[in-house]
């Protein structure tokens, strides 16, 4: 009796199963149509769909390989929703203060100014200075707009790049510019005077020279500033050929003497004084036609006249 109350219990089962199966599968094809079933050689009767992507599943042989899939990919989710649950998210419309604020910190961008801090070019020309006033005003628009640290430095350099090139170029303009403005004041001079390598320009340059040379620094900078001077392979050269006519004439007017020939630029020296400046010609035509100048010079020499037989 006890054998056939169990399979009577069994079949009650069974026909509650199937009466569920029937229900699911009724309301399925009201749903969707009517599915179509087939059978399979292992998990039995399934949905023809089923089937299908099983049997491109070559690695799903049995229930044990089918569980582990199932498995592995249950733990991938679990996964990617912790990824998900760290991942920055940017702030919407409604979220609060300490949201975004969280949000800029983790991204690494600044609140204010203060926040970056920008590194100086190492190839800052010397008569580029760095401007660090504007780097901090555009520390304060990369903390509007939204930059991170490193892009705003990335912009910060790249800034400072483009202006040195700038800079470098605008300086090879200018010098070209000047170089080409002495060029043409220089041949006015080579019409009046000769060629620059002649005695009488180089007299008339070094009567200039005197001229200028009463001048202060700061009236000579002043000059430069203008660049009605530039400063070339070390020397000073007049940038307008009127100037150095009025300095060749100033030093002309206040520095000829009588022993100055016109023309010999060795009597704008000292022949007493030492160098290049030394001439004993003119040493002795000087001792001979102004005994009292000689004195002078040779004193401005550092040199005794007892040393050149004048007495004292």
């Amino acid at each position: 009796m006890a054998d056939e109350g169990t399979a009577d219990a069994n079949a009650a089962a069974s026909a509650a199963a199937a009466a569920a199966d029937t229900q699911t599968t009724a309301a399925t094809t009201e749903a969707n149509g009517p599915a179509t079933v087939v059978k399979h050689e292992t998990f039995g009767e399934l949905e023809k769909d089923t089937a299908d992507w099983l049997s491109k599943r070559t690695d799903i042989k049995d229930v044990k390989s089918l569980a582990k899939i199932a498995r592995d990919k249950d733990s991938m989710v679990g996964k990617q929703a912790e990824q998900l649950a760290k991942a920055i998210v940017i702030p919407g419309k409604d979220a609060t203060p300490e949201e975004r604020a969280a949000y800029r910190e983790k991204m690494g961008i600044g609140a204010t100014a203060d926040d970056y801090a920008f590194e100086v070019p190492k190839d800052l020309p010397e008569t580029l200075p760095y401007d660090g006033e504007r780097a901090k005003a555009f520390g304060g628009l990369a903390a509007e707009i939204g930059l991170t640290k490193a892009q705003a430095q990335k912009v910060h350099d790249w800034a400072a790049s483009t202006s040195v090139a700038d800079f470098n170029a605008a300086q090879g303009a200018e010098q070209q510019r000047l170089a080409d403005i002495g060029a043409a004041e220089t041949a006015k001079l080579v019409k009046l005077y000769g060629p620059v390598d002649g005695e009488v320009f180089k007299t008339n340059a070094a009567f200039a020279d005197k001229a200028l040379a009463l001048g202060s620094p700061a009236d000579v900078q002043e000059l430069m500033d203008r660049k009605l001077i530039v400063e070339i392979g070390g020397k000073k050269v007049v940038q307008s050929a009127g100037l150095f006519n009025l300095f060749a004439k100033v030093g002309q007017s206040l520095f000829t003497e009588g022993e100055v020939v016109r023309g010999d630029p060795t009597q704008l020296g000292n022949p007493f004084a030492d160098g290049d400046q030394e001439n004993l010609t003119m040493q002795a035509r000087v001792i001979q036609s102004d005994p009292n100048r000689a004195k002078s010079l040779i004193a401005a020499a550092g040199k005794k006249p007892a040393d050149f037989g004048i007495k004292a």
